[in-house]
């Protein structure tokens, strides 16, 4: 049996001069992950609802591909666990009639109850580094990871392309996927039913 995961994509990014680009786009991938060890290859879906109205329907001429060797900064934000529990401790947290009024959990308190356990944190940091991206920042609470790595790297990874559109409303440019039907995406495995965002 499979677990639907959704994947969010969060895309910004600047380029050098003489070209600045920056994405307004976010890719909502359905992912479904087979019960299996952390570095098994988890089965594709059909990516749905990830290309922007004006690149979908034309307006936005194609300029080139994102070339394979940009540079791009990527952070996957984790989501929370125990999330029922965490909504009736907020209502607690902000009722005055309630015990635990405005008795604030420390950042190792809320990490313990509702961060992502350091099993599912490394297997992100596995998938990562099996992929070729580096790796730059872990912070404690275990909700982010950040790293580096190449357009081509993204691209083989999460088995996306990307090109570079020119926004004729705003008169600037701007990446996104290409319009195409046939992409899929590929992520770590990470709970059941939850959602995993990145942002690059």
């Amino acid at each position: 049996m499979t677990s639907p995961v959704q994947v969010t994509l969060h895309v910004a990014l600047k380029v050098t001069p003489p070209t600045t680009i920056r994405i307004a786009v976010t890719l909502f991938l359905l992912c479904l992950f087979a019960i299996t060890p952390a570095f098994a290859q988890p089965s594709l879906q059909r990516l749905k609802g990830h290309v922007p109205t004006i690149v979908a329907n034309g307006q936005a001429p194609l300029l080139s591909m994102l070339p394979a060797s940009q540079k791009l900064h990527l952070s996957i934000v984790l989501p929370l666990r125990n999330q029922s529990a965490l909504n009736a401790l907020l209502k607690q947290l902000y009722d005055p009639s309630s015990p635990m009024y405005r008795q604030f959990l420390s950042t190792p308190q809320f990490t313990q109850q509702f961060g992502p356990t350091e099993k599912d944190y490394q297997a992100v940091i596995d998938f990562a580094q099996t992929n070729g991206f580096t790796v730059t920042s872990t912070p404690p609470n275990r909700l982010i990871l950040s790293m580096d790595g190449t357009a081509q790297q993204v691209e083989q990874t999460f088995h996306v392309h990307m090109n570079v559109y020119h926004d004729a409303k705003e008169n600037r440019p701007f990446y996104s996927v290409q319009m195409s039907g046939t992409m899929y995406a590929t992520a770590p495995k990470y709970g059941q039913s939850q959602t995993v965002s990145m942002s690059f």
